[in-house]
């Protein structure tokens, strides 16, 4: 059961990574101002500079 679920995990890790991949490089390209205050902001979040 274990098993199972890890290796659900391990598929679904891909797709979701490649949804928000495709996602972003949606948004990327309707609004790039937005999308690098958007990444600028997610940055200084995840690394505190």
């Amino acid at each position: 059961m274990v098993i199972a679920g890890a290796h659900a995990v391990i598929v679904a890790l891909p797709v979701a990574t490649s949804t928000a991949l495709s996602t972003a490089a949606a948004r990327l390209a309707t609004s790039p101002a937005r999308w690098n205050r958007a990444v600028r902001r997610s940055a200084t979040a995840a690394y505190g500079s």
